[in-house]
C-alpha cells in the first residue's frame, strides 16, 4: 500500500519513526503547528494539499500513487470538517485532537479529561513546535504588542493573553514511546510551576498511529472517507462521519 500522510508537525518524531518501520511506502506532508487555532485556515491548507496530490496522480508525477491519504489530525476545532477528495480515500482518527492520538485512544483521553478536568497537555512534539506559555515567550509577545499598539494597549492585551491559564489546574506531560528526555520533562515541569499547575506524567501509546502507518484501519478508531464524500461532525462518540 502507498500511504500519503498530511500531518501536523507535532507528530514529526512519532510518525517518522513508525514510517521507517512500516512495510508500506509512506510519504508525508508536514503542516505547521497551531493551525487548529484557525480552523478555516487549517481546512483550506489541507484541501490545497489534497488537490496537489490528486493533480500529481492525474498527471503521472509520482513514482508511487497514494492508495490512501491519512490525516494526522483529530477533529481539531472542526478544522477537518467539509474536507473531501475526488479520487483517493481519506482516513482520519476519530479523536477530538492530537492528545487522543498521543494517548492511543479517544476513550483514554475522555477518561483522563473527566479525572483531571482543566489539564494543559504537553509532550516533546508540542515543546519542539508550539508557542509555549513561558515567561520569556510572554515577554517577547509583550514587546511585539508594545511595538504595534503602544504600552497601554499592550498591557491590556497581555492580560487577555494570560487569563486563560486560570482555567487550568494540571499540566499533563505525555511521555513518547519513541523519544523523550528528562530535559523536556523538566521544561514542562517549569511551565507547570510558573502557572501553579500540578504536574502529571502519562505514558503515551502509539496504537492509533501504528495502525495508521501499517494500513490497519479499524472503524472504531478511524473514519474512512470515500472519494466524493466529505467529513462531517457526528456529535456523538464517533466524532466524525462521511457524508
Amino acid at each position: 500500500m502507498n500511504i500519503h500522510i498530511i500531518s501536523c508537525q507535532v507528530f514529526y518524531r512519532d510518525i517518522s519513526y513508525l514510517a521507517a518501520l512500516s512495510e508500506h511506502t509512506t510519504t508525508v506532508t508536514w503542516m505547521e503547528q497551531g493551525l487548529h487555532d484557525t480552523p478555516d485556515i487549517l481546512r483550506k491548507k489541507i484541501i490545497e494539499e489534497i488537490d496537489k496530490i490528486e493533480y500529481g496522480v492525474e498527471h503521472h508525477l509520482f513514482k508511487h500513487n497514494p492508495d490512501v491519504i491519512v490525516l494526522g489530525y483529530g477533529l481539531c476545532s472542526n478544522g477537518i470538517v467539509s474536507i473531501r477528495s475526488k479520487t483517493i480515500p481519506i482516513v482520519v482518527p476519530r479523536t477530538d485532537d492530537c492528545i487522543g492520538i498521543f494517548l492511543g485512544s479517544q476513550q483514554t483521553y475522555l477518561e483522563l479529561f473527566k479525572r483531571y478536568s482543566g489539564t494543559y497537555w504537553l509532550n516533546n512534539g508540542w515543546i519542539e513546535s508550539a508557542f509555549l506559555p513561558t515567561p520569556s515567550n510572554y515577554e517577547k509577545l509583550r514587546e511585539q504588542y508594545i511595538a504595534q499598539y503602544g504600552e497601554d494597549s499592550a498591557e491590556f492585551l497581555m492580560e487577555q493573553e494570560v487569563s486563560w491559564a486560570e482555567k487550568y489546574h494540571y499540566c499533563g506531560y505525555i511521555i513518547s514511546p519513541v523519544y523523550d528526555s528528562i530535559q523536556k520533562q523538566n521544561f514542562a515541569r517549569e511551565i507547570a510551576q510558573y502557572h501553579h499547575w500540578e504536574f502529571l506524567t502519562f505514558t503515551g501509546n502509539h496504537q492509533i498511529l501504528s495502525h495508521l502507518l501499517n494500513g490497519i484501519f479499524l472503524t472504531d478508531e478511524v473514519l474512512i472517507c470515500s472519494p466524493g464524500t466529505e467529513i462531517v461532525p457526528s456529535y456523538d462518540e464517533r466524532k466524525i462521519l462521511a457524508k
